[in-house]
This record gives C-alpha cells, structure tokens and sequence, in this order.
C-alpha cells in the first residue's frame, strides 16, 4: 500500500502525504489517509552496535605475549620427577592422535604397551624419591585408578586443573595434559586408542587425564570405563566468557592487518550484535560441526555454537544435534553412569566436598587448597563489569539455552544431594 501511495502522489504532484490527503479524496487517496505514510516510515532503520574491540586495544592485544594475558600459576615444589614423565605421557597421547604411520589399532596398542618400557626409569626415579608408597608398580589393568577429566571450557577447569597438580605429589598419582585443545570429537579409532593408553597407564600408575574432548564410552572398544569428573558453569555466564575469549585467542596470534574484512567483522561484533542478529555461535539449532584435529583456532569463521551437551552427551550422531531432547536425555543418564562428580564453579567449597568424600585417594586436601587458593583468572581485555551484557540479551540467551539450564540444574541437585548424604 505504501507503494500506491507514493504513486498517488507522483501522479498529482503532492510534495507530502499530508497535502495529498486534503487535496485528493479519490480511492487511493482515502488508503493514504488510512495509512498516514510519513517518508521516514520507507526506510528500514538498521540498528546501530558498538564494536567490541577498539583498533589500538586488537593492536596492543597482539604486541603482547600470550603468557601476559593469563596469570601462570606458580611452580609447584618438587614436580620436576612428576613433569618429566607426565611430558613423556603427553606426548604419547599427541603421536596417537596423530598417527603418522597410520597403524592399525592392534599395532597401536602393540605400540603403547612397548612404549612403556621407556617410562619405567623416569618412574622408577620418582619411587626413589617417595619414602612410603611408591607410584610405580606392575599390575594388572584396573581402570578405577584413571580419573578422566572431560573439561569444559571458561568453567574454571584451568584453575581447577592446578589445584589437581597440587594434590598429584602426596596422593601419588600422574597428571596427563592432552594437545588438541580443538579437537574434541574423536575418531572410533581414537577413542580406541585413548582407552588402550589409558588401560596401559592403569597397570603401572594412577592417574588423572585432563582433555577438551567429548565423552567416550570406553566399554565399546573392550575397555572398561574410568571414573569421570567435570565442572559446569551458569550456561549463559559460560558461553559470555567463552565469546569473549575466543576473540581474545585469535587476537593475540594475528595483527589486526592479517584479518580478512569478514573475520574483522566477527571478532569486533559485539555479544548483543551476534545475540540480536541471530549470528551463527549466537544461535543454538542445526548440527553442531566436528572440529578437526587440524582446525586453526585462530579463524573466526570457525567460531560455532556452544557444545556443553556433547561433554556429556557423547560421540552418538543426536548429541550433535543442538536442542535434541534425546541428547539431554542422553547426557543424563551417562551423568548418572558414569560421573562420580560433577561439580559447579559457583559452588566449589561444595564440590570439593564431594570430589573428597567420593574420591579421597585423588582429592583429599582439596577443601584446604579451595579456601586458600588465589584465583588464576583469565586477562580478558572485555570485562562484563566494563562491558555489562544488557538483561535482554541475558534472556534471550537463557531461552535459547533452555535445555542446557535444565541439564545445569539436573547436575545441581544430584551435586547437592551428594553433599546432603555426606553429612548423614
């Protein structure tokens, strides 16, 4: 209709709708009048944003090194024994997943077993310097002395994974850092390597196995399955932190003059821009993409959804499916198999309770180190206190991540019940 009356005022030669509806009374003119079109209701008006990242601050944030923007932890006394072997085992879990020589699973776990013929001096100079039990011991495979730490990201898992250092020296027991930070859907034949590597690890240590990585049912590949830990977060206040970060990540590898005009376009775009647009790691539908092991984390056309549910959920095709009621489903039930615990960063003095009650031979002391830790955070140049996200886009968000609240608040009552019986 708005057409029609433009055209109506072509044709009699009205400089305003206003004078168009006293001058004419003709059909069209009456629709005009109905309508009162003004010439600013034509045209769309575009939301305006504020960029996230000033030029000088993506300049400044690139100049400095990476090891600036976080704050390292301090040295732990007494772990050079513990890192040289713990390096070793690493390093072991890097060539699997790269498999060069593409061996066959047989060959690969013939590999493993050889392998630990290498790491029998380095753990036999750790016995030689404990006085009373000793971490090194041939044994048969038992699984229950592997504790597999899935960790989420921006959920306190760095902070938290030092705290698991600290306790590795007395409790005895071997701390293995997977690579592959992006990688986190593993092949079958990964996965079936890792539960070889890790049956191995059981023979001879106990040991605590920290990845980014999605949850393996070991069972499936003749292994039986270790004990499962995690932490979680308030979706919405996770997936801020994660936003923020990822651009941070990319920003301290690349100058603002190696970005193509579209990956400037998303590291600048703000948190309410992305929410509002619908932009695509804003949304939470469609199938979240696998990340493979050679996904530049540096590319921010590869910046995706949020994937909490598949650290639960697992490596089933309806897990990546985003907003699936079988996956939460899914995601419950190996909670309930799986998970001794699994803890909340809002609630630590709580989860270390239950971490220690649950699994005293790993996490006992864990209270103390809670109380007097000093928080290792993340240097993000964006804070939410300088940069507060609107209560409409926090609401948005929540709604979208309705099934990620209630699996939040599923994992919340069984940590609390878990800590109600303890004091029974």
């Amino acid at each position: 209709m708005n057409i029609l009356c433009l055209q109506h005022l072509g044709s009699t030669g009205c400089t305003s709708v206003k004078r168009c509806t006293i001058f004419s009374l003709t059909a069209l003119g009456i629709l005009c009048t109905f309508l009162t079109v003004r010439r600013t209701d034509l045209i769309s008006v575009k939301r305006e944003y504020k960029p996230l990242f000033s030029v000088d601050q993506m300049a400044d944030m690139y100049h400095k090194k990476y090891s600036k923007l976080l704050s390292r932890p301090p040295p732990i006394p007494g772990e050079k024994l513990w890192k040289a072997v713990e390096t070793k085992l690493e390093e072991e879990i890097s060539s699997i997943f790269e498999n060069k020589d593409k061996l066959t699973q047989r060959e690969m776990k013939a590999k493993i077993e050889e392998n630990w013929m290498n790491y029998k001096t380095s753990l036999s100079d750790i016995n030689l310097s404990l006085s009373k039990e000793k971490i090194y011991s041939r044994r048969k495979i038992n699984m229950s002395k592997i504790v597999v730490f899935n960790r989420i990201s921006k959920t306190g898992s760095a902070n938290f994974k030092y705290l698991i250092s600290n306790l590795r020296i007395d409790h005895k027991y071997l701390v293995i850092n997977a690579k592959f930070h992006r990688y986190r859907h593993l092949t079958p034949s990964d996965r079936a390597n890792l539960g070889h590597f890790l049956a191995e690890v059981s023979k001879h240590s106990r040991a605590v196995y920290l990845k980014h990585q999605y949850y393996v049912d070991f069972t499936r590949f003749g292994v039986d399955q270790p004990r499962y830990i995690n932490l979680v977060r308030d979706p919405v206040e996770q997936f801020i932190s994660w936003y923020y970060f990822k651009r941070l990540s990319v920003l301290h590898r690349r100058n603002v003059s190696q970005l193509t005009e579209d990956e400037l376009r998303i590291v600048q775009q703000s948190l309410e821009e992305c929410v509002l647009e619908k932009r695509l790691e804003c949304t939470y539908e469609g199938i979240q993409p696998e990340a493979s092991k050679t996904m530049d984390s540096r590319n921010p056309r590869d910046f995706h959804p949020v994937d909490t549910m598949l650290f639960f959920c697992g490596h089933a095709e309806h897990c990546s499916n985003l907003g699936d009621r079988a996956a939460l489903q899914t995601a419950k039930l190996n909670i309930l198999r799986s998970y001794h615990v699994v803890g909340l960063l809002e609630n630590m003095q709580v989860t270390a309770s239950v971490l220690e009650d649950k699994l005293p031979e790993f996490f006992q002391g864990l209270r103390n180190l809670v109380d007097g830790q000093r928080r290792i955070v993340n240097k993000n140049y964006v804070r939410e206190e300088e940069n507060p996200v609107p209560d409409q886009i926090k609401s948005i968000l929540r709604s979208r991540f309705s099934d990620l609240y209630e699996l939040y608040e599923f994992i919340k009552q069984r940590l609390f019940k878990q800590y109600r019986d303890i004091k029974k």
